[in-house]
């Protein structure tokens, strides 16, 4: 990512503006990352509708995850929540690790339509999450 250090001098809006065109993922998940450090209510509006809306590619999507989620937690699952795409294998694979590790309040119907997305993925040999995990954590009361 050394590459994108001239992004550290960018303002907020011309983050946004690099962000919303995505030309570059790689250059796109710096911006994001400046961005969040510059205006964090900026970045994790930028990360929502990227989730939610599907923009991007899987990879780009899990980074997103990656960068908001920690500090974010519950609008995180709100934008995966009112996506109405399917849920990519490695965005859910980050979502699975995340919510297994932190172990948090979600609703029924995310829990399902992410148990649901697990169930359908036909290979999971790549996928690094602990499954059974998420399942002791929100599914075995």
């Amino acid at each position: 990512m050394e590459k994108y250090e001239y992004l550290e001098n960018w303002n907020s809006d011309k983050l946004v503006i690099l962000i919303n065109e995505m030309l570059d993922f790689e250059e796109t998940t710096k911006a994001l990352m400046i961005l969040e450090e510059k205006d964090i209510k900026k970045a994790l509006e930028l990360g929502k509708d990227i989730i939610k809306n599907n923009r991007g590619d899987d990879f780009l999507q899990a980074t997103v995850w990656n960068i908001l989620f920690f500090e974010n937690q519950q609008d995180m699952i709100n934008a995966v929540n009112e996506r109405e795409a399917n849920i990519g294998k490695i965005l859910l694979d980050e979502i699975i690790i995340d919510l297994s590790n932190q172990n948090i309040a979600i609703n029924k119907e995310i829990l399902e339509r992410i148990r649901n997305t697990y169930m359908s993925i036909s290979n999971k040999i790549d996928m690094r999450c602990k499954y059974e995990e998420f399942l002791k954590c929100y599914f075995d009361h």
